[in-house]
């Protein structure tokens, strides 16, 4: 008895210390969550009930033993109920807040213990154990009733993981294993242990047990990362995003999705079939409008590159629909790059919108401006009909109407223009801009017109020739009719792929830009097509745009996307 007695202390020690320092690196490790909190109860309760195991052993008579056993059941009774706590809060069942259903676990545990505390009661706990033959135990009735009770939430704690395991199946597979391996080996043990099928090796192997339950625990988080980089919060936020969202591995082979996913792409394909991102790009082809932008993009999603608002189209039995593409890296602690993060977002609600604001525009222009240069010349006229023996007064009322007509005539002209786009196909992007310039040079405003590498014998892809046109059109308006210039330069060039818009007028300027629906709609634009713009001016310096935007881009990708934006 002695040698089972220095053994088993000896044991006990060496597990003991391997439980706290698996429950240190734990809490220094990983991440502080609520699960976290209830595992290191659950490592404390494992420690506590070692310490007081070895107490129970050194007993020198039945008297301290009884007293270490009522110590020793206090752990023993509380694991079963913080395992259950444990496993309803990694499933979202509950959380720490729920105190009322953790309560219900907890209390009945504790009040099926209380007797233990007690000389007078304390048959309902315990019977009979001989100090000579610790094998010899007979538990009261109430021990009875918590072992059971304790069987019951082991077995619904490994009933609820595996119910969750099959849920998440797709994405960590191995730590199930780990996670219901500890309490089956655990409760398996207890139960042969009960029905004396495990032969007496002297002393109690239940903690050691519920130490390999701790390990098992452990390792499922250091592995697999059971609780840390998925955390079941993050889990439920990635699901139900409202954007569609792809995970893929170093090998881009899709690991996860979302249910937007299933919800805006599914009636085009069967995303179950779906492994690599090559095949959900192929499933996107057939039915999109710009199969050689998604070429391009899937180019660079195998380079890993980061991508932000690539456009494209796809026609499904819902219609047309409008999309942008994101792409982020995802990178380990070296920063080499392990996979990436795609993000698909609907902006087919957006583009209506723009139309709207489009139509809106057009009616202010027509309300605000023409409307008021028409009461302008029809007072004007008014006045000099009735006052036509006063020279000098109709002379002038004369030229101010003569002045608002014309501007009448530009702003007609222009709201024509973007009702009814040039079409660049057959007069050309130079044709048209130079007829622009034509129009508007009548009222006395000198243009200087330049262009490098842009010639109308080159078959420019309509939106690319659009997005110039716009550019020139709004930026000369903008000129006109904000900064009154009489003098403006506009240089279109190509320059290694890149189309460069530069325009800059002699008009009064600003220190500070305030940006209207038409320099707003300008950045919108080059934004959609990879491009950028900027704009300077100066109270006095007049005003200068700078944009440009890869050529070879638009002509294969934007389609109606950009037509229904420029409109």
């Amino acid at each position: 008895m002695d040698w089972n007695r220095s053994i088993s202390i000896i044991i006990y020690s060496l597990v003991m210390i391997q439980c706290t320092v698996t429950m240190v690196i734990t809490y220094i490790k990983v991440k502080k969550t609520e699960i976290l909190y209830i595992l290191l109860i659950n490592q404390i309760l494992i420690i506590m009930w070692f310490v007081f195991g070895i107490h129970e052993i050194q007993s020198a008579n039945n008297r301290e033993v009884l007293f270490a056993v009522r110590l020793t059941l206090f752990p023993i009774n509380m694991l079963s109920g913080t395992w259950l706590v444990m496993a309803m809060i990694y499933a979202r069942i509950i959380t720490l807040k729920n105190m009322g259903i953790i309560s219900l676990i907890i209390v009945p545990k504790i009040l099926l213990y209380l007797p233990a505390l007690t000389n007078k009661y304390f048959h309902l706990i315990l019977i009979n154990k001989n100090y000579a033959d610790p094998s010899e135990n007979i538990w009261g009735v109430l021990s009875t009733i918590n072992f059971d009770i304790g069987y019951i939430y082991i077995v619904l704690g490994i009933l609820i993981i595996l119910i969750k395991a099959i849920i998440d199946y797709k994405i960590l597979k191995a730590k199930v294993i780990l996670l219901v391996m500890g309490p089956i080996i655990t409760l398996t043990t207890n139960i042969l242990l009960r029905t004396r099928l495990i032969p007496d090796i002297g002393f109690d192997i239940t903690p050691i047990t519920f130490s390999l339950f701790s390990l098992f625990l452990s390792l499922a988080i250091f592995k697999y990362d059971a609780f840390g980089v998925i955390q079941s919060g993050a889990m439920e936020l990635f699901r139900v995003n409202e954007e569609a969202i792809l995970i893929l591995d170093e090998g881009n082979n899709i690991i996860e999705y979302n249910d937007s996913v299933a919800k805006e792409f599914g009636q085009i394909g069967d995303l179950e079939t779906i492994v690599h991102i090559s095949q959900y790009f192929d499933m996107l082809k057939k039915v999109s409008r710009n199969p050689g932008r998604l070429t391009k993009i899937l180019e660079d999603i195998y380079k890993h590159e980061e991508i932000l608002d690539c456009y494209f189209v796809i026609e499904s039995t819902k219609g047309k629909k409008y999309y942008s593409l994101e792409l982020k890296a995802i990178k380990d602690s070296h920063n080499d790059k392990i996979g990436a993060i795609i993000k698909i977002e609907d902006h087919t609600s957006h583009s209506i919108g723009m139309i709207k604001d489009e139509r809106s525009r057009i009616s202010g222009d027509l309300h605000d401006n023409l409307s008021n240069m028409i009461n302008v010349v029809s007072m004007n006229l008014d006045y000099s009909m009735k006052n036509y023996d006063n020279e000098e007064n109709v002379m002038k009322c004369m030229g101010t109407a003569y002045e608002a007509s014309s501007q009448i005539r530009l702003h007609l002209r222009r709201i024509l223009d973007e009702l009814t786009p040039v079409n660049l196909s057959k007069v050309g992007v130079i044709n048209a801009v130079k007829s622009l310039i034509r129009r508007v040079e009548g009222i006395g405003v000198q243009i200087e017109f330049t262009h490098t590498g842009i010639n109308d014998k080159i078959n420019y892809n309509k939106d690319c020739g659009n997005l110039m046109y716009q550019t020139c059109m709004e930026a000369i308006n903008n000129s006109l009719f904000n900064g009154h210039a009489t003098y403006i330069i506009v240089n279109i060039s190509s320059d290694e792929g890149m189309v460069n818009i530069h325009i800059k007028d002699n008009g009064i300027g600003c220190n500070n830009i305030l940006k209207g629906r038409g320099l707003t709609t300008m950045e919108k634009r080059y934004k959609i097509c990879d491009g950028q713009v900027e704009f300077e001016s100066r109270e006095g310096k007049g005003f200068i745009i700078d944009a440009q935007f890869p050529l070879h881009y638009l002509c294969d990708s934007c389609g109606e996307v950009e037509t229904a934006k420029l409109r």
